[in-house]
């Protein structure tokens, strides 16, 4: 599995298998930590003395800087943020662009989020997503979507529309 290796200190990317990123000198789950959980991510070049984790372990008054409620975002997520597809592209990250209820209602507050589907979609179960961003952009750490039961679903090119048993949901790919 190729995995969107970033360091939080230089902002260094790289697509890497875990042992590809361990023998560069990655300090990157699995091989060194664990997944969702907030430890250094860093390339073989930067301190570990610059992550957010340093920071959180030596500082009790601090205000997170955008780029740190991305980093945060990003390991809460994990490995779903950081799973990629043959392009390179994050593998399941896609974005609603619109939900209604059964009674046609559209339902603001979710449309414009950035999610994350975490496994196939299959009739008669509910559909779980991971939020990444709120639709203002907005780092969405740790909180996921269950929908109620998947009745039908439809991938039309870059767009799948999942219909369950309470709404229908229009997700689409991100680039």
């Amino acid at each position: 599995m190729k995995l969107k290796h970033v360091c939080e200190v230089c902002g260094k990317e790289e697509i890497l298998t875990s042992d590809e990123g361990f023998e560069r000198g990655w300090d990157y789950p699995p091989r060194l930590g664990d997944f969702g959980v907030l430890s250094p991510r860093t390339c073989r070049h930067c301190p570990m003395m610059k992550t957010l984790w340093w920071q959180m372990q030596t500082n009790q008054d601090f205000e997170l800087s955008k780029e740190q409620l991305e980093t945060l975002g990003r390991i809460m997520n994990e490995p779903y943020s950081i799973e990629v597809d043959e392009a390179g592209s994050i593998k399941s990250k896609y974005k609603i662009i619109n939900v209604t209820n059964n009674d046609g209602l559209i339902v603001p507050k979710r449309i414009g989020r950035t999610v994350c589907m975490t496994a196939t979609i299959e009739r008669g179960k509910s559909l779980k997503v991971h939020y990444f961003t709120d639709s203002d952009g907005t780092p969405m750490m740790a909180k996921y979507l269950a929908t109620s039961p998947v009745v039908d679903w439809m991938i039309k090119g870059d767009t799948i529309e999942v219909k369950t048993i309470n709404s229908t949901y229009v997700f689409k790919k991100c680039a």
